[in-house]
């Protein structure tokens, strides 16, 4: 890819979404790649896959952790016992009481949802950690 055409893409990606300026930059971006090399823009759309691709899967983990947080707090022990044994490096206290705080701040019904936000992040650190080590 030539260099001023990656140049108006790094510039394009700081500026502000909706903004006049961004506009302003598709349409020097675009110009660039009128006359670019046939190379050159396959090479940007096989970028622009990988993006959008990493983000896709990047967003269906975070489904799958929201998910599986869902499940520890209305199944408590039964999934808890399933988890560990799928993932056996898992700190099994730490999800317990995890999810037993978890449940209790969901039976008070407050807008004070630590726990519930410290399971996800306890998941996101373990679970994401198994998947790339494997």
């Amino acid at each position: 890819m030539n260099d001023s055409l990656r140049e108006a893409m790094l510039v394009a990606r700081k500026l502000k979404p909706r903004s006049e300026e961004l506009r302003r930059q598709i349409l020097h971006v675009e110009s660039l790649m009128r006359v670019a090399s046939e190379e050159d823009v396959q090479l940007f759309e096989n970028m622009l896959k990988a993006i959008k691709g990493a983000k896709v899967s990047e967003n269906a983990q975070f489904h799958r952790l929201e998910n599986l947080r869902d499940e520890l707090i209305a199944s408590g022990m039964e999934r808890i016992n399933s988890l560990t044994a799928e993932n056996p490096s898992i700190d099994r206290q730490k999800l317990r009481s995890l999810v037993s705080r978890a449940q209790k701040e969901a039976e008070k019904e407050n807008n004070d949802r630590r726990y519930y936000k410290e399971l996800f992040q306890f998941l996101k650190a373990n679970i994401s950690q198994e998947k790339s080590d494997e």
